[in-house]
């Protein structure tokens, strides 16, 4: 490993693959993400980052939601 966390730490892990990965910006750019998202959201899945969430933000609002979902995974626990 590249020693960044202990293999201990981690309380959780799962990847997942799937064909349609990515919503592509076309004309029904906003309803893809909605459903997207709502996909997301049924699978417990929780977005976070510019990439993940398909949003340009910037680094402060992106350390800032990732505290927030912290936070909500730190009360489900």
């Amino acid at each position: 490993g590249m020693g960044v966390i202990r293999r201990a730490d981690v309380c959780y892990a799962r990847a997942v693959r799937d064909t349609y990965g990515y919503v592509v910006q076309d004309a029904g750019y906003r309803k893809n993400l909605a459903v997207a998202r709502a996909w997301f959201e049924a699978a417990g899945i929780l977005l976070c980052g510019r990439v993940a969430e398909h949003e340009y933000i910037n680094m402060d609002v992106a350390i800032e939601r990732g505290m927030a979902v912290a936070h909500r995974l730190n009360a489900e626990s």
